[in-house]
């Protein structure tokens, strides 16, 4: 029998391998149109941002928000400081100024599309880690009395805690927001859990002989005033998701078409500060009743870099006022939600 430690070890390489290829397949295909035709802004609104990026690098902020440029809307012209979205035009710059001083602006925005698609890439299979994370058991065991309580606390976006006195070690089902939604929730019970439970996890047992299989990773025991409490973290399959996420998103043609290099427009940048801005509201969320200010205040700055980006804003912030609305219906109302959401929203 293959010890446990050494195939979760390797597989953890594999996962990490895996992922590795993804991201850099995502740079390598975005790459292709530079490597062939060079460092060439294409396309029309493309070359009007690179031109408000010179602009701006050149002139300075102020001249930029009163710059009424004549040579576009011919023959009227148009006043470029109200009728333009100027997130990714000072990422641009801010890159230039502070990372790569060498580079020349048209460099520069032709890879910007490169290098946020493969940040969307990365953010996107955050996402999908934070929305399958696992649970956590922890077992609280008396040196002089036998019985066993058993507190699962879900680390799944908006849950709370629960108490079972079930003390066997089945493995349990893992968290996923299917198993909240009414109907979907008997398709996922009937299908996904028994084919996880029943042959996943199972086969990993007779592999490695670790009695929660692929749940298990590890075991932390500590001993206070005669008692002894053991935690253990159970792994879902929130890496799996996450990489192949990543390898789907590396590729996804809705959003290579928006990220290829030299195609320097909104989407390019708004696209990782919308998946960003969704994974720090959903991690602000993980955990009990107790607010993440940290993660809620990300999730409000990475919503101010969408906002500044791109015009489709409004469909994030819906997004998530839908989700907040949804999880006070579903019962699942906390402090949590309620300062995460305040400190997004402000």
């Amino acid at each position: 029998m293959i010890p446990f430690y050494l195939v979760s070890a390797v597989y953890a390489v594999g996962l990490g391998n895996v992922l590795y290829f993804a991201l850099s397949q995502a740079y390598s295909i975005r790459m292709v149109a530079i490597e062939e035709y060079g460092r060439v802004v294409h396309e029309f609104d493309p070359y009007f941002n690179y031109r408000a990026t010179e602009y701006l690098w050149q002139h300075g902020w102020y001249s930029f928000r009163t710059w009424f440029d004549h040579e576009s809307w011919y023959p009227l012209g148009r006043p470029v400081g109200t009728t333009i979205y100027p997130g990714m035009q000072v990422t641009s710059v801010l890159i230039k100024k502070y990372l790569l001083p060498e580079w020349s602006i048209n460099d520069i925005c032709c890879f910007v599309p490169v290098w946020f698609g493969v940040l969307a890439t990365l953010a996107t299979a955050l996402l999908a880690y934070e929305c399958s994370v696992g649970v956590h058991t922890t077992k609280k065991k008396s040196t002089t009395t036998t019985s066993v309580v058993v507190v699962e606390e879900e680390e799944g976006a908006g849950n709370s805690n629960k108490t079972n006195n079930n003390t066997n070690n089945d493995p349990q089902e893992f968290s996923s927001i299917l198993n909240s939604i009414p109907i979907v929730k008997q398709i996922y019970q009937a299908t996904i859990v028994p084919l996880w439970k029943n042959f996943i996890v199972n086969k990993w047992i007779e592999l490695t002989g670790a009695p929660y299989g692929l749940m298990g990773v590890y075991e932390q025991t500590t001993t206070n005033n005669g008692s002894t409490t053991t935690t253990t973290v159970n792994s879902t399959p929130a890496l799996e998701a996450a990489v192949i996420t990543a390898l789907c998103m590396s590729m996804v043609p809705a959003h290579l078409m928006r990220s290829v290099g030299g195609g320097y427009d909104n989407e390019s940048v708004a696209v990782f500060a919308m998946t960003f801005t969704f994974y720090c509201w959903t991690r602000s969320l993980r955990g009990n009743d107790t607010p993440n200010y940290v993660w809620s205040v990300l999730s409000g700055l990475a919503y101010f870099n969408m906002v500044a980006a791109w015009g489709g804003y409004v469909f994030v912030l819906n997004l998530i006022g839908v989700h907040a609305s949804v999880l006070v219906l579903m019962g699942r109302y906390s402090k949590k939600l309620y300062v995460s959401y305040t400190l997004f929203y402000s």
